[in-house]
């Protein structure tokens, strides 16, 4: 990661002087920071706080100190490790500049805290910073290491209400790291506040605001566990909330929290990942076998999709059923054979629709025909707690084999073709239940590890996956490869999780713009958009997140 890092994270010295305070923070048994280790932090990053001075005792609020202070007014706040609301703890209180008058409150307050049993560091004197609370004028800025997807990056409205705000309101707009400038102006302006300060003829603040950004995201990155750093620990939670403007511009830090952890071992990004052309079986294979196709049963799983295949035109379809025989699709007949031993061909792609209990000697069989992939159909796997030693069986088979997996447990593929490849349908289910229509007019595409949720979904459509458990093939190959067309408006996903550990080669052309990930729980949408150019990401892409997340695509 050497020269990749440098770039997203913190510097050697900065990295350095944030560990040294959440070095000394861990000697002290904490995992969370004072607000003033919190406003140390922030300023070797190159924010800024306001004036601020730990006291430990009243001798040392002198009028030398008091003159530090530019305000007509002072807030002393709490240290204290146990203090999870300083409002509701009575560790927050706003008093005029007066020397006797601070002390009285100083050892107020210190009395009062400690007779509550809060063990106390000190109060801190921080600047009292006259703003106005209109909307748009407090923000919130901060990010969390989340144990799947690493650190996100989350920006909304700030203030006292700002939880109630999000939660009733609007959500917060999420963001991955590491980002770019460009993709935290992208964060930013997807909230819309950038117009008022626009209006306002206040467009340095916009530039302030990704600025921030840009800096939590390197702060992020270089104490993630998803990211290689030199340092032992993980910052877990940071916020800020809020950040203001001051009467003269000044954007400012007044609020700030952190907790960190010692990092894990042996942490960093993998970033290896199997080529996207090993993908390209599942979308363009020249020939298909189906194995469990019956002679009987002619809405069986493998036989639908056998008729969905031959009806799209395709011509090299391998029928595998251990009787042998044909099957008869619209008149036309096709030889079921009994082993893949008999078919004189090289499979690409294999869909195997036969128990659970059979797919390791059919994946075995298959292999022998130089198999480039194949789509597990049946379920009956670890996802329902069922066959973890077949299951491991065949994920073994299939890295020997350099097989690309899909499934087990899952619907598969619907591809839409061109002249030169036509069409992949596996799913299975009958006609007169699900009638799949798809178009070069249309623009929607699914990705759903739920089938039945993919099923409702589609409308409008030209490709759907539903992969199932993904054994071998992440749905971030999936997503990548689906992003990486140029054929779709629209990608609706519903994932349980998923890792994109890179992009395409194609991504790094220029020409990329941008699109929005609304994304609700599980669910969230890729929507084209034309008018903005950034890059491809260099950086995991995580679902599922709340709130709203930055992608970007290629027109």
């Amino acid at each position: 990661m050497g020269n990749q890092n440098q770039s997203v994270q913190l510097d050697r010295k900065m990295t350095e002087a944030v560990d040294r305070i959440l070095s000394s923070a861990h000697a002290g048994e904490r995992n969370m920071l004072y607000e003033h280790e919190v406003y140390q932090i922030l300023k070797i990053t190159g924010a800024n706080t306001p004036v601020y001075r730990l006291i430990r005792n009243e001798s040392e609020i002198t009028p030398e100190i008091l003159s530090c202070y530019s305000s007509d007014r002072i807030v002393l706040k709490g240290a204290a490790g146990n203090i999870a609301h300083k409002q509701k703890a009575g560790a927050v209180k706003i008093v005029h500049k007066d020397l006797d008058f601070l002390k009285f409150n100083f050892n107020r307050m210190k009395t009062d805290l400690e007779a509550g049993g809060h063990r106390l560091e000190g109060i801190l004197l921080v600047e009292y910073i006259d703003y106005s609370k209109e909307l748009g004028n407090e923000i919130m800025l901060s990010f969390r290491e989340s144990e799947a997807f690493g650190p996100v990056l989350s920006f909304t409205k700030g203030g006292s209400d700002a939880e109630h705000f999000a939660r009733n309101f609007s959500s917060p707009n999420l963001v991955l790291a590491p980002i770019d400038r460009q993709w935290s102006e992208a964060l930013f302006t997807s909230s819309r506040i950038h117009e008022k300060y626009i209006e306002e003829g206040k467009d340095d603040y916009v530039g302030k605001i990704i600025s921030a950004g840009l800096g939590f995201s390197r702060l992020a990155t270089s104490f993630s566990n998803f990211f290689h750093g030199s340092s032992e620990f993980v910052l877990k939670e940071f916020e800020v909330n809020p950040f203001i403007f001051d009467p003269y511009g000044k954007f400012i830090a007044l609020d700030g929290y952190a907790t960190f952890a010692p990092r894990k071992p042996g942490s960093g990004m993998r970033t290896q990942s199997k080529p996207s052309a090993t993908l390209s079986p599942f979308f363009h294979p020249d020939s298909i076998a189906i194995a469990g196709v019956s002679s009987t049963n002619t809405n069986s799983p493998g036989n639908i999709i056998a008729s969905n295949l031959l009806r799209s035109g395709r011509k090299n379809v391998f029928c595998i059923n251990p009787k042998g025989g044909e099957l008869t699709v619209d008149g036309m007949k096709t030889t079921m054979y009994r082993s893949a031993a008999e078919i004189k061909a090289n499979i690409d792609l294999a869909v195997i629709a036969v128990p659970a209990a059979h797919t390791l000697a059919v994946l075995e069989d298959l292999a022998g025909q130089n198999l480039k992939a194949a789509i597990l159909i049946p379920g009956g796997f670890s996802e329902s707690g069922q066959n973890l030693e077949l299951e491991d069986q065949l994920l073994t088979l299939a890295r020997e084999k350099n097989i690309r997996l899909m499934g087990p447990n899952c619907l598969g593929i619907i591809y839409n073709g061109s002249v030169n490849s036509p069409d992949i349908n596996t799913f299975f289910i009958p006609e007169n239940k699900f009638s799949e229509n798809t178009g070069t007019n249309r623009s929607v595409a699914v990705l759903s590890q739920s089938g039945a949720l993919g099923l409702t979904e589609i409308h409008n459509l030209r490709h759907a996956i539903s992969p199932g458990s993904l054994s071998v093939t992440a749905t971030s190959s999936m997503l990548t490869r689906l992003i990486s067309s140029t054929t779709w408006g629209l990608i609706r996903t519903w994932m349980l999780s998923a890792v994109i550990l890179k992009g395409s080669s194609r991504a790094q052309e220029p020409g990329f713009s941008r699109a929005v990930v609304n994304v609700r729980n599980r669910s969230s949408s890729i929507r084209r958009e034309e008018h903005r150019q950034v890059e491809w990401p260099p950086n995991p892409i995580r679902h599922p997140l709340p709130g709203n997340m930055w992608w970007p695509r290629r027109p």
